[in-house]
């Protein structure tokens, strides 16, 4: 899959946490939902990845 650049947002202090906002669009295209979960990563060249848990894949993380 090839990569492609939707937006640029910014991050916002809220407490002790920063915040960062995921489009509205991508919600109305189905590539996100309220209280959805996910996984945070870095990958090897220090960008944030954030990777949706479904399911099956949660059952996986926890068993390890």
């Amino acid at each position: 899959m090839q990569e492609e650049v939707i937006t640029i947002i910014t991050a916002y202090k809220s407490g002790d946490s920063l915040v960062v906002t995921i489009p509205k669009h991508l919600e109305k295209r189905g590539l996100v939902k309220s209280h959805q979960r996910f996984f945070v990563k870095i990958d090897e060249y220090g960008r944030i990845i954030y990777e949706p848990v479904e399911p099956k894949r949660l059952s996986d993380a926890t068993a390890e």
